[in-house]
């Protein structure tokens, strides 16, 4: 998987992949930090999975994190 994710780290760097979607792909496999950077950068980009981040369960290890509130309250989700 991280070879994978790798691949998609470069080709996003050329063309477009969501950073969302990465973002996903690293809380799949635990990597909390490089999670939240590329939530950060779908942030940044009005990445249209942003949408469902509220209630994604995928994210439910992270959501007490500050940076995942933080998120939230940017986006005028939070609670």
């Amino acid at each position: 998987m991280q070879s994978w994710l790798d691949g998609l780290t470069e080709i996003s760097k050329h063309g477009y992949i969501s950073s969302y979607s990465i973002a996903q792909a690293y809380m799949r496999m635990g990597e909390k930090e490089k999670t939240f950077g590329w939530l950060e950068k779908a942030y940044e980009e009005h990445d249209s999975g942003l949408v469902s981040l509220a209630v994604e369960p995928m994210f439910d290890a992270v959501r007490s994190d500050p940076r995942f509130r933080d998120i939230l309250r940017r986006m005028k989700l939070a609670h």
